[in-house]
């Protein structure tokens, strides 16, 4: 008898590291990122900074999300740190920085075929569409499973 492949298996290995965003989520990570793009696109001098800003923070609010809380001692302070898992680390990075090349390559095709580069600034809108793939990565992914 011939083996039936089983076609959807990697769509169920994606869906574990999916998970809707809760409004708390949207307002942090949108604050965060819609922040840096908004202001790449106002001051341009800054976008390369907020570039790499993004692709330090993105990998860590993926990371952060679906973590359980850090216990905290009577002062409110962080009482145990608990050591990285690599694997959702790397997982984390990998998938931030496959979104927020994405959003690079996005906004390099919209200023070759939509807009000319004369009337938008090619590092202003590159960096504020890096801001936007590294949103949209930690809107909806998690590593913590």
């Amino acid at each position: 008898p011939k083996r039936k492949r089983d076609w959807l298996a990697p769509l169920r290995f994606c869906a574990k590291y999916l998970e809707m965003p809760t409004r708390e989520h949207v307002a942090k990570v949108t604050t965060l990122f819609g922040g840096c793009a908004i202001t790449s696109l106002l001051a341009p001098s800054v976008g390369g900074q907020l570039s790499f800003l993004c692709l330090l923070l993105g990998p860590s609010t993926i990371y952060a999300r679906g973590q359980p809380e850090p216990v905290r001692d009577d002062s409110g302070q962080i009482g145990e740190i608990l050591p990285t898992k690599p694997i959702p680390w790397v997982l984390a990075f990998v998938l931030n920085s496959i979104f927020a090349g994405l959003g690079y390559v996005i906004g390099m095709l919209y200023l070759s075929f939509i807009i000319p580069p004369s009337v938008i600034p090619l590092n202003m809108l590159c960096n504020a569409m890096v801001a936007v793939g590294t949103w949209c990565a930690t809107l909806v992914f998690k590593t913590q499973v």
